[in-house]
């Protein structure tokens, strides 16, 4: 079955499947820790955007991470990148492909969160 969407219907579209997420906590959070695998440390300062502050600092569950500055992750990226967690977009990502849905999710991370978005990608690259 084919169908003809116009590009602000499935902007619309897009921006009613994310309101869960349009009101997310957030918080600045630097990460320094020792990969075996390179044998060095990493470094790199996010802003993390989760269901909640407290549970995201213990388990690292974040849905958005924002990065700003160049660190150990995202050198093949031009900042600032947005990361995504790609548990809960499993079926967004399915139904659209990943390229159109990175490039709506940018988008709509700017338009939502009022901070501009150059390169979208899923976990840590």
């Amino acid at each position: 079955m084919d169908l003809i969407i116009k590009p602000k219907q499935l902007s619309g579209a897009f921006s009613s499947m994310m309101k869960e997420y349009s009101n997310l906590e957030h918080y600045e959070k630097s990460y320094d820790y020792f990969v075996y695998e390179k044998n060095r440390y990493v470094d790199v300062n996010v802003v993390n955007y989760c269901k909640s502050v407290e549970d995201d600092y213990e388990v690292d569950d974040w849905i958005f991470q924002y990065q700003v500055e160049p660190g150990d992750f995202g050198k093949k990226f031009k900042l600032p990148i947005l990361r995504y967690s790609e548990y809960g977009f499993r079926l967004l990502i399915s139904m659209l492909g990943e390229s159109v849905f990175e490039k709506l999710l940018g988008e709509w991370f700017t338009k939502t969160y009022g901070w501009s978005v150059n390169s979208v990608t899923c976990e840590q690259d």
